[in-house]
């Protein structure tokens, strides 16, 4: 059973809360909390399970560390989704999927995604939810042909997408009398039979999570979330390199938490790079559409010439991964801290029908998107390794799940096909709730008394995390970003070792705080990712 829930109101939207025994103000102490399922994280994956769950009576908390549900990556995603087209089929979609991923691809879950992709696009999204994707003049849905695909089976929401499908599913979800959304709360660490239980008698039993130490960011409290099942949809985790386009904060949590509970983690080594993002010095990059290239963009050195056709013939519209990569290049070889787009000769009647948004957010940051060069830069975009997962989001570990960015499903393989990863989230999500709400009926879960959090009195120097997380993002971009050897590759694991054993240290004596938390995971999931390049 939940214990009372307060009632947050943000934005003119209702959201259930934080547990209190008076008003919403009130910052009281809490004792530990029970719940059927546990859901980190308020992406489209973490929505979808939650609302899954949610309609078949299941109860359900979600947890998220921003004051504001709404604030992820899949928020921000406007790439649209992949759906069907005409004369598509199951196998052809699975062969885009199978020519882009390569060898390191999962079959099965390949047919997964490929299968109940489009079902759930139709169900869900359209008939149940009312997505307003973009139609023509008939009714019809728009569809687009992106890099990749045999056919145009992508639709989008203008440039919203992730917008749209976010706002429908928290309203779905506010209104669901059994479902809790503890916002401003950080997961800290999983609580896990071996190493939590009071019981001496469970560390002999197969590992198994049964639940998250969560932090409650106004009261500073750390209090145990019991769960029957635990989910992960924590994203990835691209705030560590000095360059990236994640919704803050994207460090690694959820990664760094399944690692330290014993779960398989599999290619971080896959890193992906996005070639254009808006570059605005001490703020989080704003990825710009790949349709900018291929409708006449044009990148330009940081003293505004041309330099991309020394490197292909097709210049600015040569595949992503070599302008990334030149685009890096040139900066580093001029001394550069950024690179220009310019959009003046592109079809930008076409850009600004399709794309209202950007030329708005250029606006606000003050550029004219039609007059003048935008500042841009490379930078890190998402990663196609993570936890290992099945169809059902089930780890290595009994009762965790995967799903969404923190995951590694064998989707995407060596590359990521556009328009696949809200795909993956509203499959995986989905296929993991249902698996959960049949387990959920059919067993009965155990449940044991854990150990408290131990809670330490010295503060943390907030100027040594700041310092700290400018030498992670530093290492991980300079040595382990676009252009990486063994050389820079055992230089950073060096740095980030002896990095990490004085981060731990001051764990082990400070206050606990958000902060503190994302630090700690923040250059652990670097390691993770260096070592995981030899």
């Amino acid at each position: 059973m939940f214990l009372r829930c307060s009632i947050i109101v943000y934005k003119n939207r209702t959201y259930r809360g934080k547990v209190s025994e008076q008003n919403e103000e009130s910052v009281v102490h809490k004792t530990d909390m029970k719940t059927d399922v546990l859901v980190l994280g308020s992406g489209i994956a973490g929505c979808v399970a939650a609302y899954t769950l949610a309609k078949q009576g299941v109860q359900v908390t979600m947890v998220t560390s921003s004051i504001d549900p709404r604030q992820s990556g899949s928020y921000a995603e406007h790439e649209g989704i992949a759906y069907s087209g005409e004369g598509d089929s199951v196998d052809l979609f699975e062969g885009d999927l199978q020519t882009v991923g390569g060898r390191l691809t999962c079959s099965r879950a390949i047919e997964h995604v490929a299968s109940e992709g489009p079902r759930l696009i139709d169900e869900l999204l359209i008939d149940e939810l009312r997505i307003p994707f973009d139609r023509g003049s008939e009714g019809g849905l728009v569809r687009q042909q992106e890099p990749g695909h045999s056919c145009a089976r992508v639709i989008r929401c203008g440039d919203a997408t992730g917008r749209e499908i976010i706002e429908a599913l928290l309203k779905k979800l506010v209104e669901a009398p059994n479902v809790a959304i503890l916002d401003s709360h950080t997961a800290v660490e999983l609580i896990t039979l071996g190493k939590h239980s009071t019981k001496h008698g469970d560390l002999y039993k197969k590992p198994t999570c049964v639940g998250v130490y969560v932090l409650d960011k106004r009261s500073r409290e750390v209090v145990s979330c019991l769960a029957k099942e635990t989910i992960l949809a924590t994203g990835g985790f691209g705030q560590i390199f000095q360059y990236n386009t994640s919704a803050a904060p994207a460090r690694g949590d959820g990664l760094v938490m399944a690692s330290r509970a014993g779960a398989r983690i599999l290619n971080l080594q896959m890193l992906q790079f996005h070639p254009l993002t808006f570059y605005a010095p001490n703020t989080a990059q704003c990825r710009l559409p790949e349709v900018l290239r291929q409708r006449g963009g044009e990148v330009l050195s940081h003293k505004g010439s041309s330099f991309m056709e020394k490197h292909h013939e097709a210049g600015s519209k040569a595949p992503r991964s070599l302008v990334t990569l030149a685009a890096y290049r040139e900066m580093i070889d001029t001394d550069a801290d950024h690179l220009w787009l310019d959009l003046r000769k592109a079809d930008l009647a076409w850009l600004q029908t399709k794309y209202p948004g950007l030329f708005t957010f250029c606006s606000e940051q003050g550029f004219d998107a039609t007059k003048d060069l935008l500042p841009v830069v490379p930078a890190a975009h998402c990663c196609n390794g993570g936890v290992v997962a099945d169809k059902h989001g089930q780890t290595t570990i009994h009762r965790l799940r995967a799903i969404g960015e923190v995951s590694c499903t064998g989707m995407h393989g060596v590359d990521r096909l556009p328009a696949t990863s809200l795909l993956e989230s509203l499959v995986w999500g989905n296929s993991c709730a249902q698996d959960i709400a049949k387990e959920i009926k059919r067993f009965a879960y155990y449940i044991p008394s854990v150990t408290d959090w131990v809670h330490r009195d010295l503060e943390f120097d907030p100027t040594l995390t700041h310092q700290d997380w400018n030498t992670i993002k530093h290492t991980m971009w300079n040595y382990v970003g676009l252009d990486r050897d063994r050389r820079r590759l055992r230089r950073a694991q060096a740095v980030l070792r002896d990095l990490q054993w004085e981060i731990e240290a001051q764990c082990s004596e400070a206050h606990i705080s958000d902060a503190l938390v994302g630090l700690r995971n923040g250059v652990a999931s670097a390691l993770l990712v260096a070592e995981a390049q030899c």
